[in-house]
């Protein structure tokens, strides 16, 4: 069988039950599309459209206008992908956590457990809509108010296809529909407020516009598709353990690592989140920052880039914008 949901200005949102790995239907609600914008389901492993309805399901209307659907552009086809919920991973590289302590011990906010490698991962959320832009087609990110050290986190994003709770690690992949790369931009001096304070990071992470990504590339698209299975398996990702990520700001390399040297592999964390939430299609996961974090200004160029080790060609589109 099929849910359906009642969608903004005129589209529907349909996902397969089947897709929904032990997880009822009832935790996969669907957000709705902003006028004019294309809408597209998940079912199968694949994109397709999702046909126009009226602005109603049954009896269901809207006291006011739903929420716009933030969705991120899909390579090698018109449709999009549209985002359900915005998953980060706190400290998933060992060198950027103990930059991290180090600046926590100046500010007298240390806790040295928080440097433990193969410590339990944790996890934070940006808000379902207004969090992403699309930078395939926003050239420009606002800067956010009420901070003087706006900070860049560049991050492997992995888009979900399927999802569930208590997933396996031998599982995970399975729910995972492509992947990009992004920016977790940080007001960092209100993070640092908040964790003195032991308050929540809502304000430091949850603005609008907090989470630029690029394209997504689905699986079947990668260059490493054909990557031996049993490397795969061993590295948790459909993306060669060895591919570089970097960021640079400014025309200057700020952040370059390997993937290879998260704490926390892509399977690893999908199976680690779903004990919290279950996950749904069309989740996104930022799956942490190396070192290198810094400050970003107005009118700074940020851009982020996963690359064969081999060959220096681009795994996924890179994410660039600028700050204004």
């Amino acid at each position: 069988s099929r849910s359906s949901a009642v969608g903004c200005s005129g589209f529907s949102l349909q996902t397969g039950n089947n897709m929904l790995r032990r997880a009822s239907s009832s935790f996969c609600r669907p957000a709705v599309l902003a006028s004019g914008g294309v809408l597209a389901g998940i079912t199968a492993g694949h994109m397709r459209p999702i046909a126009r309805s009226s602005a109603s399901c049954g009896t269901a209307t809207f006291v006011v206008e739903p929420p716009r659907l933030d969705t991120l552009s899909v390579v090698g086809g018109e449709e999009k992908f549209p985002v359900r919920r915005v998953y980060c991973v706190g400290r998933n590289y060992f060198e950027h956590a103990k930059e991290m302590e180090a600046m926590h011990i100046r500010l007298g906010i240390s806790d040295a457990k928080e440097t433990d490698v193969r410590a339990p991962p944790f996890f934070f959320q940006k808000p379902q809509s207004g969090s992403v832009v699309d930078t395939s087609n926003c050239s420009t990110v606002a800067f956010p108010s009420l901070t003087s050290q706006l900070e860049f986190e560049c991050e492997l994003v992995v888009a979900l296809k399927s999802g569930g709770a208590n997933i396996p690690v031998a599982d995970a992949l399975d729910c995972v529909y492509g992947y990009g790369v992004g920016v977790d931009l940080t007001r960092r001096d209100l993070q640092n407020k908040a964790k003195e304070k032991k308050r929540p990071w809502d304000a430091a992470k949850g603005f609008d516009q907090g989470g630029p990504c690029g394209p997504i590339v689905p699986i079947s698209k990668l260059p490493s598709a054909g990557m031996d299975p049993d490397l795969g398996a061993k590295c948790g990702s459909h993306i060669h353990p060895k591919a570089v990520m970097t960021l640079t700001c400014a025309g200057e390399v700020r952040q370059r690592t390997t993937l290879d040297m998260m704490i926390y592999n892509v399977a690893e964390t999908i199976h680690h989140l779903s004990k919290e939430y279950t996950l749904c299609p069309g989740d996104i996961i930022f799956t942490g920052t190396p070192a290198g974090v810094g400050t970003v200004q107005r009118g700074e160029v940020l851009e982020c880039r996963v690359v064969d080790p081999v060959s220096g060609a681009f795994i996924v589109p890179p994410c660039q914008f600028k700050m204004v």
